[in-house]
């Protein structure tokens, strides 16, 4: 299967709260501009603007930049039961606190996982190198966060979860 990313659009996500607790997401698409420093500038504008017309508040907004592959290859076949990649992990809190995080990911590639059926196939494999690859995103000094801030400290077990499919 290719698989090709290419630069979509660019978005502003707000999180408002009315008086009544209320959480609701509206997201917006910006302008794309090759600076990213006039992009968030728009942002902050669409904010300021937003606050003008409504008495929620607002709590966050998060700017993202999405890729998309344009035309995916979906597998083809009648799927029953969607699995999913569940990943038990500990993290690097604070100094003193011990953490841990479920981190799912949908339709997990056989060669991930310990055997190609029977028990073992609902197993993950948690020393696979492609595996591996993508944790080393979240590890310290790297690209990504697992949760809040935090990193990933090590592995702790891995295996799939079969989700009854609502299409077939």
């Amino acid at each position: 299967m290719a698989f090709a990313l290419t630069q979509g659009n660019i978005f502003v996500a707000f999180e408002l709260e009315d008086a009544d607790g209320n959480i609701t997401t509206r997201r917006i698409q910006l302008v794309w501009d090759t600076d990213m420093a006039t992009t968030l500038a728009n942002a902050a504008a669409v904010a300021a603007s937003l606050r003008a017309i409504t008495d929620a508040a607002i709590n966050k907004y998060t700017v993202s930049l999405v890729y998309d592959e344009g035309t995916p290859e979906v597998p083809g076949g009648e799927i029953q039961e969607v699995a999913h990649l569940v990943l038990s992990l500990n993290l690097n809190p604070p100094t003193g606190l011990s953490k841990t995080k479920v981190f799912e990911v949908p339709a997990p590639t056989a060669g991930i996982r310990v055997a190609a059926s029977g028990p073992g196939s609902n197993i993950i494999d948690i020393t696979d190198a492609d595996l591996l690859t993508f944790l080393t995103h979240f590890e310290a000094g790297n690209e990504a966060y697992l949760s809040h801030g935090q990193t990933l400290d090590t592995i702790k077990d891995g295996y799939v979860h079969h989700i009854r499919s609502k299409r077939g």
